[in-house]
Order: C-alpha cells, then structure tokens, then sequence
C-alpha cells in the first residue's frame, strides 16, 4: 500500500492532482485508514493517473 506522496511519486503527478481527479471523479476514490489517509495499491495508481494525464 502507498500513501498519497508515494503514489504521486509513482505516478509523476502532485499529491493535490491526485485529490483533484478524486473530487472530480476522474479517479476512484482511494481506501482510507482509520485516520482518514488515503491509500492506494502499489499497481494501480500511476497507471490510472497516466490515462487521466493523457
């Protein structure tokens, strides 16, 4: 699992692109901890944020 820097790392995009395709619902929305942090799996974001970018 990845918090949402290591995902936007992964990905090439900021963590703040990544909230904003959530709340436009270009993304899924991510699993969350008890805490409210998002998560997100190891394969699947930067592939997903790279056909939004496209």
């Amino acid at each position: 699992m990845m918090n949402i820097g290591e995902a936007a790392s992964a990905s090439g995009v900021s963590a703040k692109m990544i909230r904003h395709y959530e709340d436009m619902a270009l993304l899924p929305a991510a699993r969350r901890t008890e805490s409210g942090y998002r998560q997100y799996e190891q394969n699947d974001v930067p592939a997903r944020v790279k056909v939004v970018v496209a």
